[in-house]
């Protein structure tokens, strides 16, 4: 759920997903962003000594916001919740 409204607000984005869920989905919905270009991913275990570079770089670097915000926005799926629903009607006729 997380991905998804991060997606619709897109603002650029630093994803540290917990490795300790199951099957480490949180690491992989994470790369979905990441791959397109609309998220940076920091692992975990690197969080004390990456996450202030970081941000700052993110601070600094206009160009790579803008392209993370319009990154997101393709990503969003605003109606994803009515795509469901009519693919389960659909399953059920």
């Amino acid at each position: 759920m997380s991905i998804s409204e991060l997606a619709l607000v897109a603002k650029p984005t630093l994803l540290i997903p917990s490795p300790n869920v199951a099957e480490d989905h949180q690491t992989k919905n994470a790369k979905s962003l990441v791959d397109r270009g609309a998220a940076i991913l920091i692992q975990d275990c690197d969080v004390v000594n990456r996450l202030k570079d970081h941000i700052e770089e993110l601070l600094k670097d206009e160009t790579t916001r803008k392209k993370m915000e319009i990154n997101l926005k393709n990503a969003a799926r605003p109606n994803a919740s009515y795509q469901i629903v009519d693919e389960v009607e659909k399953l059920l006729r």
